[in-house]
């Protein structure tokens, strides 16, 4: 699945140019301020700064982590996406404070 596939499922793109213009599907806006980079594959808002390919979009989108994204999108992981999905997550769960351990006896 393309990423012009999976944004046109969450907002009508139009053509800008070299890129597709849309209102940001993130949050409310008067003035299309989402760009999609055909070429490049990526996208971007500029109205609330996020951007990324066609998994982080999927991932903001449906509130999916990025294992689920792929393999919605690719199909099965490969062994190295499991590996960096993986590490992704230990990286996200070193940040949470660990009270439990932590906790004063």
């Amino acid at each position: 699945m393309t990423l012009v596939e999976v944004v046109s499922q969450y907002t009508d793109l139009v053509p800008n140019g070299k890129e597709l213009r849309a209102h940001c599907p993130f949050h409310e806006e008067k003035t299309p301020s989402f760009y999609v980079n055909v070429e490049k594959n990526v996208w971007h808002c500029f109205g609330c700064g996020e951007g990324g390919d066609d998994v982080v979009f999927y991932m903001y989108a449906e509130g999916v982590s990025q294992a689920h994204a792929l393999r919605k999108l690719r199909g099965p992981l490969s062994e190295a996406e499991r590996r960096e999905a993986r590490t992704v997550a230990m990286a996200r769960y070193r940040r949470i404070p660990n009270y439990v351990n932590n906790s004063v006896t």
